[in-house]
């Protein structure tokens, strides 16, 4: 009976192993899926975050009901896109985390094999996972993660600052 069990046992792990290797097959052909939309939402995100962030210290001067109720709407759909762009890094930092998970508890299981058989089927399973290399990249640009964020974020920054000092946009007479 023990010997049945086994072979049910190994056959859940390669149905497992199936399974998961077809759900990774998934996120990377979404990857490729959504490489150059994600791209082109991330450009927009910086280009926009610049004009609309610039554009509001340029209202600074002439603070009114009408200039203050601009630059809320401005700071409104900056942190909109900003969100966007945060839940699409978080999105992917999830699946990888989980990824993780699935390789620390395929580990565990080797380490409690009562059978040659079933060690063999979850080493074979570690070194499937141990040589995948599941990541998320932006058109195979740059790593879409959290990394992504803190860049575009930085970018804009470094943009508006050197528009303040040179004075873009503003007419001296």
């Amino acid at each position: 009976m023990a010997h049945k069990d086994e072979f049910i046992l190994r056959k859940q792990i390669e149905e497992i192993h199936d399974i998961y290797n077809k759900i990774c097959n998934v996120c990377l052909d979404l990857n490729n899926i959504f490489g150059f939309p994600t791209l082109i939402f991330y450009i927009h995100f910086i280009t926009s975050g610049v004009v609309e962030i610039h554009y509001s210290y340029l209202l600074k001067d002439d603070l009114n009901w009408k200039t203050a109720l601009q630059i809320i709407s401005v700071f409104h759909w900056t942190v909109w896109r900003a969100s966007c762009l945060i839940t699409i890094a978080y999105l992917y930092h999830s699946v990888l985390e989980q990824s993780k998970t699935m390789s620390n508890t395929i580990h565990n299981l080797i380490r409690k094999a009562k059978t040659p058989q079933v060690y063999k089927s979850l080493k074979l399973f570690a070194l499937h996972e141990i040589n995948r290399n599941l990541k998320f990249t932006v058109c195979g640009l740059f790593a879409a993660d959290f990394t992504m964020v803190n860049t575009g974020f930085t970018t804009i920054a470094t943009y508006v600052v050197l528009l303040i000092q040179f004075n873009v946009g503003k007419q001296e007479i």
